[in-house]
């Protein structure tokens, strides 16, 4: 699985719709509850995307632009990461818009492993 950072961007925009037509409406508590999740999960893909863009990518640009080549352990570690990460942020995203307890479960059960 490869992050990808316009999916999540995507994401982000359709969740940031949501919210704004959702806050000129009147809202049950449930309602409320559940719009205030979602601005929580909107602010945490915010950091999430500037923790990968500002470090990973910066890490990224400054080995190529040093030469630098990492050795195969460095690449199969930051490849498993990639993916770890990549998988709980789907799962996240699941939990939250589909209301799967399973997906949320598995965003905690994988948070030690990262």
């Amino acid at each position: 699985m490869r992050l990808n950072i316009e999916k999540f961007r995507v994401y982000q925009s359709e969740i940031l719709t949501y919210l704004g037509r959702s806050s000129q409406m009147e809202l049950s508590v449930k309602e409320q509850d559940r719009h205030l999740k979602l601005i929580t999960v909107l602010h945490s893909l915010e950091s999430i995307l500037d923790v990968i863009q500002s470090n990973i990518f910066n890490v990224l640009h400054q080995m190529i632009h040093n030469d630098i080549k990492p050795s195969e352990t460095m690449l199969t570690l930051v490849g498993k990461l990639t993916n770890e990460v990549g998988h709980a942020i789907e799962n996240a995203l699941t939990s939250v818009c589909k209301s799967d307890y399973e997906a949320a479960m598995s965003v905690i059960a994988i948070n030690p492993t990262i």
